[in-house]
């Protein structure tokens, strides 16, 4: 929550630098956009959405987190591809249904085509998308130790 306050305290700050820094002569607004000033302000800007967009991240992570940790259940497919598209993961459609890929494109687990999704998968689908290690690399190090 801190970042989220600090990314709103940034983008105001360089709203109110970039809107002090301005003076209206005329016809003319000055000084020009790359003024260090100016530059500086922007900086500070990206920053601040940055800051924002991260806190919304890490916001949803823990709420997959608790999810996880409460016991509860989600049925529903839908609600699954869900949670993992809100925490950054992409999908691919394949033949057992959508498979959840991790930032560089390896597969991190699937969620089945299925409207209801049994209890115990749905709880293996949340777990490899809070915590990002694959379904399949546990599923291979299992059929190994055998």
């Amino acid at each position: 929550m801190k970042r989220g306050y600090l990314g709103i305290a940034f983008v105001l700050v360089a709203t109110v630098i970039i809107l002090f820094n301005s003076i209206i002569t005329g016809a003319v607004i000055g000084p020009s956009i790359l003024h260090p000033v100016n530059l500086a302000a922007i900086a500070i800007f990206i920053a601040g959405v940055i800051l924002l967009s991260e806190e919304n991240k890490l916001e949803r992570r823990l709420k997959a987190e608790k999810i996880l940790k409460s016991g509860a259940a989600i049925t529903k497919s839908e609600d699954l591809r869900k949670i993992a598209k809100q925490l950054g993961y992409e999908e691919r459609l394949v033949k057992e249904g959508y498979e959840i890929l991790d930032r560089y494109g390896r597969p991190l687990t699937v969620v089945p085509y299925h409207k209801e999704v049994e209890r115990g998968t749905s709880r293996e689908i949340l777990k490899a998308v809070v915590t990002g290690e694959s379904s399949y690399q546990k599923r291979r190090r299992r059929y190994a130790q055998t």
